[in-house]
């Protein structure tokens, strides 16, 4: 039998809009987990006069597993569904036989939700939380009777049925860690309280030939620990990112030399003129240099050298701007605004200012030319770190491929606004 409380989450998470959604954070994850049961903290029902209680768990410690599923709706909080099978094996003082052992394998589910401590008491970490939980599920019992034989030890009785259902309530706090992408550790304590007896305290006492009721624990806790994988693609995480504090909107990280006077989009323009002023300027010099005009020698050759001076003068002013041209774009070097008419590959996307920032100094120390571009995403804004200038998609797609080495395919290309 399954937990309506799970099967509600399942159905919540499936009409959930796609967790892998370009720019969106990455919110669902499952994971599986380990528990230690210290049962005999809270064990006993109702204690007799001499303090001690008619029937008690076998065992200090008892070990569970599960697997669960984690949706992060904000930073702040989320919701779990687990799913956990054990062990309670129960034996008695007073009325009940020492040699009988009430042998009990359970089934769990619980819904709960987490809160994050840290960020509601105004911390920020990237690596490490502290939540609390509360939460409510079905607790399946079913209990195996065993006596103890001298020749063979603990013998089934196979006429025994000892089985029922109860709401059982939880209440936890516990730790997270993001130690490596998209895997997150966990470690978390819970105080669990049934609505009824772990084992039925009706059949302990048929099967002991009671005439009272024999009551069993309905509270225990438990140590459990695990961990779980994220489930998407993208760097952005509801769990680990937030977004930076209110501020002016940060400008493109740019040189600081004064660009250039003539832009990007008028460079083909410029050159076709002075290359006509220049075509024009080596006529004059060679009708100046094989005419046979009535001038004196002297004033021809006065009349050449200025038109001679005049042409390397705009060579070299079109050798500059051809320059400035080739310098405005590429992966390398500084960012300056003649080139904000293409395109950059985009290796980072953050929501945290501080960490783009952090980012973009490194990747400015190898000499990679840097930009910062903010754009905002469904109410949540991301600063996008991005390499190089390039005229083309193509250019910037074949500078991205050449970076497979540092970021792999996790990278797109970006017009630059």
């Amino acid at each position: 039998m399954t937990s309506p409380f799970f099967c509600g989450l399942i159905f919540f998470i499936l009409i959930c809009p796609d967790a892998s959604a370009q720019e969106k954070p990455d919110r669902l994850s499952i994971g599986l987990l380990g528990g230690l049961t210290y049962g005999n903290l809270n064990s006993a029902g109702q204690p007799f006069s001499d303090g001690r209680s008619s029937i008690e768990l076998e065992k200090d410690i008892y070990f569970s597993g599960g697997i669960n599923l984690r949706y992060a709706l904000t930073p702040l909080a989320a919701i779990q569904a687990n799913v956990v099978a054990g062990n309670l094996s129960f034996s008695g003082y007073s009325e009940v036989p020492h040699d009988l052992l009430f042998d009990n394998r359970y089934l769990a589910t619980f819904l709960s939700g987490q809160v994050n401590f840290l960020r509601l008491l105004g911390g920020t970490s990237d690596s490490f939380q502290v939540f609390g939980s509360a939460g409510s599920g079905f607790l399946f019992n079913n209990a195996d009777l065993h006596r103890l034989d001298q020749a063979e030890g603990w013998v089934n009785v196979p006429e025994a049925e000892l089985k029922n259902q109860a709401i059982v309530n939880s209440l936890g706090a516990g730790v997270r860690m993001n130690a490596i992408r998209k895997i997150d550790f966990f470690l978390q304590y819970d105080y669990y309280l049934s609505t009824s007896d772990i084992v039925d305290g009706y059949a302990v006492a048929e099967f002991t030939g009671s005439d009272r009721y024999i009551s069993t624990s309905n509270r225990w806790s438990a140590f459990s620990f695990g961990f779980q994988i994220k489930l998407g693609g993208n760097r952005p995480d509801a769990d680990w990112y937030h977004s930076p504090a209110p501020s002016a909107q940060p400008p493109l990280r740019l040189a600081a030399a004064p660009a250039p006077e003539i832009s990007a989009d008028n460079h083909s323009d410029e050159i076709a003129q002075l290359t006509s002023e220049i075509e024009q300027l080596r006529v004059i010099v060679e009708s100046l240099q094989t005419a046979t005009l009535s001038a004196p020698l002297q004033v021809r050759e006065t009349e050449s050298g200025v038109a001679t001076a005049q042409l390397q003068e705009l060579s070299d002013e079109i050798s500059e701007i051809r320059g400035s041209m080739e310098q405005s774009y590429g992966l390398y070097g500084d960012a300056i605004t003649s080139a904000n008419d293409g395109y950059t590959v985009i290796v980072h996307s953050l929501s945290n200012y501080e960490l783009a920032e952090n980012a973009a100094e490194n990747l400015e120390s190898q000499g990679y030319r840097v930009l910062l571009l903010p754009v905002t995403i469904g109410g949540v804004r991301y600063i996008r770190v991005g390499l190089g200038q390039f005229r083309t998609q193509a250019e910037a797609r074949s500078a991205g491929m050449s970076l497979t080495a540092l970021f792999g395919d996790d990278y797109f290309i970006q017009p630059i606004r």
